[in-house]
């Protein structure tokens, strides 16, 4: 018969730290409900946030309840929103628990690229040593949003975006090496920002592109988008970025692609310089300047593809 716990306790609490942790990382919510939960349920629990090998901190959590970040936002709210993420980011990383107790920690965080808020970001994870992030996190994922919504978003705001990304970029030099993924949403971006992009994330394992393009209104044609020198990128998401083509010329780890709407008048994609590429999913609507390709063409060299998704809204893909 198995002995009785003391009547303070439960199985629950019985439990060691490795799986408790499990447990609240299959609860979901990010570091800031992680918490909130641990500090209600036990002093003993209190710690274990910090014990998450991949914490979350998003401006999403500090939105008013029912708001989403792609939701039209006014200014004030979102400084107010940027205010408390930046707080808690700060006090997530000062906290006495909060040490990487192993190599695999990865801090993961969700902001939006407001640029009275920059400074203190910056402090917080940027510098050569990497702010106070330094000893705290192995790796780094940012998924970083614009104030202005996808859709409303032309050419003078994305210029604008891109140039503040930049100085953030530079001035967070220590942060930038040890990410692992980026997400960038709203952004100006051409070849030359995105190699700037790729050389000074030296780890960078995945990028995502959304609605980042150098596409004038006047202009029914794209840039030709060039990946070059990613020695550790396995994935690249390309959405709504309009661009003509998008040109592999060196992703030896690459092994996952998606290009969702594109402006090519043919293939959009060169994969010849992704060997090792196994799944590729492509998404594009109906145009009337598009011309129909060759899908054997465009898949030349792709000899260990696994996975091939295809939603097309146009019948201009000849097999």
């Amino acid at each position: 018969m198995e002995p009785l716990l003391p009547p303070s306790e439960d199985r629950l609490m019985a439990l060691p730290d490795d799986v408790l942790v499990l447990i609240l990382e299959k609860l979901g919510g990010g570091a800031r409900e992680a918490i909130r939960t641990c500090s209600l349920v036990s002093r003993r629990w209190s710690r274990l946030p910090w014990l998450l090998p991949e914490p979350k901190i998003s401006v999403q959590d500090f939105l008013p309840r029912g708001t989403e970040l792609h939701d039209e936002l006014a200014l004030a709210e979102l400084g107010r929103a940027m205010g408390a993420f930046c707080r808690a980011v700060s006090s997530f990383l000062s906290n006495s628990n909060a040490i990487a107790t192993t190599g695999s920690r990865c801090l993961n965080l969700e902001f939006v690229l407001a640029n009275g808020c920059l400074p203190t970001i910056k402090r917080l994870l940027g510098g050569e040593a990497g702010g106070t992030a330094a000893g705290k996190a192995s790796a780094l994922k940012f998924s970083i949003r614009t104030p202005a919504h996808e859709m409303d978003c032309g050419e003078a705001p994305m210029r604008r975006y891109a140039r503040w990304f930049k100085r953030f970029m530079v001035a967070s030099s220590g942060a930038f090496r040890l990410l692992a993924s980026l997400e960038l949403w709203n952004l100006w971006l051409g070849s030359a920002g995105v190699a700037a992009v790729l050389g000074a994330c030296p780890r960078l394992q995945r990028l995502a592109l959304r609605h980042c393009h150098t596409t004038s209104a006047d202009s029914r044609r794209g840039e030709v988008l060039v990946i070059d020198d990613a020695p550790a990128l396995g994935e690249l998401v390309v959405d709504m970025c309009f661009y003509r083509l998008v040109e592999l010329r060196s992703a030896p780890k690459l092994t996952r692609l998606t290009c969702d709407m594109w402006t090519a008048t043919g293939a959009p994609l060169s994969l010849t310089g992704a060997p090792g590429l196994e799944t590729l999913v492509l998404v594009n609507g109906a145009s009337r300047f598009e011309r129909p390709f060759r899908l054997s063409d465009l898949l030349v060299g792709t000899t260990n593809l696994r996975c091939l998704s295809l939603n097309f809204q146009s019948e201009k893909v000849i097999q």
